[in-house]
């Protein structure tokens, strides 16, 4: 625009005085031209800037990876409890070389195989759900009683039973949904107690109970109690899933003596101890 009125001025300006037009109107001509090219706003046309594509950020793909492995290499060993206190296998509880107690098989088929099944339903077809809707294959349990240093605030027993499933969503249901129905949980029991924040593996639960124990007097073979002298007892059951195992893991002592941190000491050796075991797509381990 300022181009336009500078070659208007040149024109006013220069030898236009032969074109008859006189200088006043030449000069009026100018000023008018000056005051509409002010009037003309300018128009700009933006060029947007290019927009940048999100780079999408991958996904990490997940880990299904499980343990085939027989349940036996994965249990509870003399080596992961503390050796002053002397825990031993019972010798009803006991095989050649000390090797992982065995329960014999409940019934014809290798997946009704522990006591813990028929401990957790009082019939086969309850038992049949579970066992077809987690997938378990099979189990061992242990038995530890301490030898050593009865004040120790380490259990009087240990109890581990550890179970290998098809898959890790099996497993952790068999922690979460099934293990209502094991061993001394009860609605009608107002003494046990789940303790919530416990974080042991892929999933896991803590549950307490606290009872009366009293004196059994053995006469001519049969138990009498004797409720004049009892003890104040408590038991732990930790439960708890690593991928497509689990430990079901029950402490037994003295009231004031077993706390929640030997219970989840133990459970994490366990738990070191499955993450040094070998990977495999699938499981192909079938009970002999």
């Amino acid at each position: 625009m300022k181009k336009l009125i500078f070659l208007i001025l040149i024109f006013v300006l220069s030898g236009c005085g032969n074109s008859g037009v006189s200088q006043t109107q030449l000069t009026e001509i100018a000023n008018k031209a000056i005051i509409d090219s002010s009037t003309n706003t300018p128009v700009y046309t933006s060029t947007p800037l290019p927009t940048s594509t999100p780079t999408a950020i991958p996904t990490a793909t997940p880990d299904t990876r499980v343990f085939d492995i027989d349940p036996t290499n994965l249990i509870l060993g003399k080596p992961d409890l503390p050796e002053e206190l002397r825990y031993y296998i019972p010798p009803s509880r006991e095989l050649p070389n000390e090797k992982p107690y065995r329960v014999p098989p409940a019934g014809s088929s290798p997946k009704k195989n522990l006591t813990h099944v028929a401990n957790m339903w009082t019939n086969q077809a309850d038992a049949d759900v579970y066992l077809n809707s987690t997938g378990r294959i099979y189990g061992y349990e242990v038995i530890y009683f301490r030898k050593g240093n009865p004040k120790s605030n380490y259990p009087a027993e240990i109890w581990d039973n550890v179970s290998l499933f098809r898959t890790s969503d099996g497993a952790k249901e068999a922690v979460n949904i099934w293990a209502d129905r094991m061993l001394f949980i009860h609605q009608n029991n107002k003494s046990v107690k789940e303790e919530s924040g416990t974080q042991v593996g892929d999933a896991s639960r803590l549950i307490t109970n606290t009872f009366q124990q009293y004196q059994v007097d053995i006469i001519g073979g049969v138990a009498y109690y004797d409720y004049r002298y009892f003890e104040i007892r408590q038991e732990y059951l930790l439960l708890f899933s690593v991928r497509n195992v689990t430990h079901y893991l029950y402490l037994y002592g003295r009231e004031g003596q077993l706390t929640s941190d030997i219970a989840i000491d133990i459970a994490n050796t366990l738990v070191k101890n499955l993450n040094t075991a070998e990977l495999s797509e699938k499981v192909t381990f079938e009970p002999k």
